[in-house]
């Protein structure tokens, strides 16, 4: 399973109103509109993130154009309640391994993973099942911070 047949599989246990997308230079952005993400999800499944912008939000609350994003996020919920989530813990070339943060994720959220291999073998995500649900908004607000 790749992270598109993935990210189509929890789609129907996400919100509709908020999702994350980031760019190459990995500058991130969240959309907050169901509009903006079905304008989102649609590219996405056509291969043309990459050829539209979103203005969103920073940390302060000012408004930016993030352009030509590459990736999407979503968060999975059910009626705003959070019960797991993904991550992604892929090394590309050049870039620290980020399996040193297997058992911090772990330990934080006191939940244990489902680990599954990209095909190159090089692409690792887990899916962490959470013994204690949050509300979808204290999720954010824990990623986030």
């Amino acid at each position: 399973m790749n992270r598109f047949q993935l990210l189509e599989r929890i789609l129907p246990f996400c919100e509709e109103s908020v999702c994350c997308i980031r760019n190459r230079h990995q500058k991130y952005g969240w959309l907050y509109s169901p509009e903006q993400v079905k304008k989102a999800l649609e590219h996405w499944r056509n291969g043309t993130l990459n050829d539209v912008s979103f203005m969103t939000k920073n940390k302060k609350d000012e408004s930016f154009l993030l352009k030509n994003p590459t990736h999407l996020g979503v968060v999975p919920h059910n009626n705003d309640i959070v019960s797991f989530f993904v991550v992604d813990l892929d090394a590309h070339d050049g870039q620290k391994d980020m399996t040193v943060y297997d058992n911090k994720v772990e330990r934080f959220f006191n939940a244990v993973p489902v680990r599954f291999y990209s095909k190159s073998g090089k692409g690792i995500k887990q899916i962490y099942l959470l013994k204690s649900p949050v509300p979808v908004n204290t999720f954010v607000d824990c990623i986030r911070s």
